[in-house]
Formats: C-alpha cells, structure tokens, sequence
C-alpha cells in the first residue's frame, strides 16, 4: 500500500484518501475480551504517519477539521463512541519527528 501510494497512483480525492487511512489506522486496533489489545498491530506505524502525511499535505491539523474532510466522504455527524477515533488522529498527529 505505501508503495502505491507513493507512486502517486491513489485517489484523485484527497479526503477519500485520508478516509481511507484513517480507517486502516483505526483498523490496526483490535479489541479481544471487550479491552484494548495492547499489542500494536504492525501497519500501526505506516498509518499514523501515511495519515499525519496526508493531513499535512491537505492542511489539515485538528480534528474538527478532519471531520469536516471526513464527512465529505461517509462520517457519522455526532457519535459518542467516536473519541478513540480522535484519539489515534491525535496520537498520529503528534508524531513530529516521525515524518
């Protein structure tokens, strides 16, 4: 996938992009017994920085600003189970020295 995305063969929709790694970063997370699994999967680094990457380069650097990209494409306008989600968009966010 880094790869093919670096290549410049992703989508011509940035938001969809950043969508897109979002939900693999999201995806790196699994939660066996009802708890958090605190064994990172080992994409977990590729998308925190492929999202970081690709917020930068839409100018993109808060959450509600993401939000706004991501709704473009399918997110829920309010949920309560939604604020992991801005957690790993602020963990991926914070990572300065990583991209």
């Amino acid at each position: 996938m880094a790869s093919y995305i670096e290549a410049g063969r992703g989508s011509n929709n940035p938001g969809f992009l950043l969508w897109l790694l979002l939900l693999g970063l999201v995806g790196c997370h699994t939660y066996p017994n009802g708890e958090k699994d605190k064994t990172p999967h080992p994409s977990f680094l590729f998308f925190q920085a492929a999202v970081r990457r690709q917020a930068k380069e839409m100018a993109i650097s808060t959450w509600l600003e993401a939000r706004v990209v991501l709704a473009e494409v399918v997110w829920p306008s309010a949920s309560d189970r939604s604020e992991f989600i801005k957690d790993f968009w602020d963990e991926a966010m914070s990572m300065d020295s990583m991209v």
